[in-house]
């Protein structure tokens, strides 16, 4: 089995759909949010990081 690689902005979009939810994951979708979150914080800055949080919807 493969594993499958995101672009960087495929990893963006699945952090800001996923952030705002994960009280509420599924274990699997959990664990994928931590590694997208990982690799999202190794090679954004905080003020990236921060525009992208700016992002999320109202539920937070």
């Amino acid at each position: 089995m493969t594993g499958i690689v995101l672009s960087d902005p495929e990893q963006e979009e699945i952090y800001v759909l996923l952030k705002p939810r994960e009280d509420s994951l599924p274990e699997p979708l959990e664990e994928v949010l931590r590694k997208v979150e990982r690799a999202l914080f190794q090679r954004l800055t905080i003020e990236q990081i921060e525009a992208l949080a700016a992002r999320f919807d109202g539920r937070r």
